[in-house]
């Protein structure tokens, strides 16, 4: 937070335009708050492009699915959640 500004910088992940980005700043007082231009509000990193492919779970309702997508999104979410591991789930089976 900086502290004579009363601002707090949210944490994220933000999306950069051109040599652009816009930083998501709550304003803690009940005044009006001006940043000086440049700023340093912290440090960032800038991620490597994936494709969309890589890791993706689509959000249709499950009746739009094939079988197939039904399956890959039950085992997507079985190995993302470790269900087989999960010892309260495994005393259910018994």
């Amino acid at each position: 937070m900086a502290k004579q500004q009363s601002s707090f910088v949210h944490p994220g992940t933000y999306h950069q335009e051109g040599n652009q980005v816009k930083v998501h700043i709550t304003n803690c007082s009940d005044q009006d708050q001006y940043l000086p231009k440049s700023m340093h509000l912290g440090t960032m990193a800038e991620a490597i492009h994936h494709s969309n492919s890589i890791n993706t779970l689509d959000h249709r309702p499950i009746q739009q699915l094939s079988q197939d997508e039904l399956m890959e999104r039950r085992t997507y979410i079985s190995k993302q959640l470790q269900l087989e591991d999960n010892r309260i789930l495994k005393q259910r089976k018994k």
